[in-house]
């Protein structure tokens, strides 16, 4: 996950030098979350509260005046089967959000 949001970073900071066209509309976004969705049960064996916190602390670094980077672990429902009740039961592991 972390791989995709550095490539994002430099693809959106180099996106001239590497042919990248200035409509395009994903580069041109003003906030990317990378996001770890999992059984609520996958984080049990786990502390990652510290772990999304360094994260998305280190992310800001990269953020910009037009591009806030972030971090979270998300959960979703253990009865959730279908991916479309996966995506709408999901919500975040923490109730601390790093909008900073």
């Amino acid at each position: 996950m972390l791989k995709y949001g550095l490539v994002y970073a430099f693809s959106r900071r180099y996106a001239s030098q590497l042919g990248y066209s200035s409509t395009n509309r994903l580069l041109n976004a003003n906030r990317v979350t990378l996001c770890v969705l999992a059984p609520s049960t996958y984080y049990d064996a786990y502390d990652v509260n510290w772990i999304e916190s360094a994260l998305s602390d280190g992310l800001q670094n990269l953020s910009s005046s037009d591009l806030h980077l972030d971090f979270r672990f998300e959960q979703f429902h253990p009865h959730a089967i279908t991916p479309v009740e996966i995506v709408e039961s999901r919500v975040p592991l923490y109730n601390a959000v790093h909008n900073r």
